[in-house]
């Protein structure tokens, strides 16, 4: 996923990001993106994801997301 610097600041990286995760059946999502401070990491993080590995090695940090509803196992 990606949105154009110029478009960015606008919402369209957070109601893409809602759009894809939207009814997925998953309890838990990853993803990659920059290690260093970028709108991408940080549209991750204001959006629930945590760092699960600081940096993979090739500038590319892990982030994961527990979709799990307390009480729904």
């Amino acid at each position: 996923m990606a949105v154009r610097p110029e478009a960015q600041g606008r919402g369209l990286g957070t109601a893409l990001m809602q759009a894809l995760m939207s009814d997925l059946p998953h309890r838990e999502a990853l993803l990659t993106t920059y290690v260093d401070d970028r709108p991408a990491p940080r549209l991750y993080r204001r959006l629930g994801r945590q760092v699960l590995v600081a940096d993979l090695g090739w500038g590319s940090a892990l982030y994961g997301l527990d979709r799990r509803v307390p009480g729904d196992d």
